[in-house]
């Protein structure tokens, strides 16, 4: 049963606004709305997890699909190596990316279609405008628009080379510009819109917002809505997206200010299934757990910053839906 272009326009109006709502305020365990390109991720995939589950649930059920949303969130993102034609030596490192967008749709006939991107989030530089003016910037941006080989500086992802040269159109990776440049930023909250990475991102026009991007992975819409993946797929890019999640999902969170010596899972969770009531009627039940403490995101300093942030969706057929 496909997931019809209604749906995926009704999610992506309800995924906008509980973005926009927590880009402006952020994570209710934040001291501070966060400003920082740290702090707005960081919000996205501790705080709007299940209030997107909230607002998707009832969307997919009435087509027949079930939900689990998860977000972890790390502070740090792994490095990678690469050779780049401006270094004197050839080999440089920048950030792989800073956010990791998985997307699991679930058949009942036993089939897994996934998608994922990998996002660098930027900062726009003032209203509508995209700049690569940052030390890092020309490293990230010939990574993503060239995909030279590369390898992972940490030594928990190993010592495999990967090329992520697109396949069939779809790339890995796309820039998530928040632009907080609005005339009453108190109120009205920051846009985040992702842009391939050729051209080159200098002005947002119509590219796709974040909760568009998102909703139509999940409808599998087109070409420029992430990247087709294999679980346990032998290909680099489902490799990396693997590699990624499996390093992410074994770390933990410590924060000693909080926590003590005592450790939680880090991340958040939201999820919705259609579960048998009596009488035959079929009842939307849905959990979840809070975010672990932070006080100022910007602060908390991970001893092993392997992991990355992710948000992780799966889509699972029932084939209980009305339409």
């Amino acid at each position: 049963m496909p997931i019809d272009s209604s749906a995926v326009q009704a999610m992506t109006a309800a995924a906008d606004l509980v973005i926009g709502e927590t880009l402006l305020h952020g994570s209710p365990a934040m001291s501070n709305p966060p400003r920082t390109e740290v702090g707005l991720v960081a919000s996205i995939v501790l705080s709007s997890v299940q209030r997107i589950t909230q607002e998707w649930s009832p969307i997919l059920a009435s087509i027949g699909y079930g939900l689990k949303l998860s977000g972890v969130f790390c502070h740090a993102a792994p490095m990678v190596r690469f050779w780049h034609p401006s270094s004197a030596r050839k080999e440089t490192e920048c950030e792989l990316a800073d956010l990791l967008v998985v997307v699991d749709v679930l058949h009942q006939s036993g089939g897994v279609e996934r998608s994922a991107s990998l996002v660098q989030a930027k900062m726009a530089s003032r209203a509508t405008r995209v700049t690569f003016g940052g030390k890092s910037s020309p490293r990230q941006l010939h990574l993503y628009q060239n995909w030279p080989a590369f390898s992972f500086a940490d030594a928990v992802y190993g010592t495999r080379i990967f090329n992520l040269q697109p396949t069939c159109g779809e790339d890995a990776g796309t820039f998530g510009v928040i632009d907080r440049h609005l005339k009453n930023t108190a109120i009205e909250p920051p846009i985040w819109t992702q842009h391939q990475a050729l051209p080159t991102p200098s002005a947002i026009t119509t590219e796709p917002t974040l909760g568009k991007f998102v909703a139509n992975m999940i409808g599998q819409t087109g070409l420029n809505y992430g990247r087709r993946a294999i679980e346990n797929g032998a290909d680099d890019w489902s490799a990396v997206v693997d590699l990624l999640m499996k390093v992410t999902y074994g770390k933990v969170f410590r924060h000693k200010p909080t926590l003590g010596n005592h450790a939680v899972a880090r991340g958040a969770t939201g999820i919705a299934f259609l579960q048998a009531a009596p009488q035959g009627v079929y009842a939307l039940v849905e959990s979840g757990g809070p975010p672990p403490p932070i006080e100022g995101v910007e602060l908390i300093d991970d001893d092993d910053p392997g992991g990355m942030s992710v948000l992780r969706i799966v889509v699972a057929e029932t084939g209980d839906g009305g339409g």
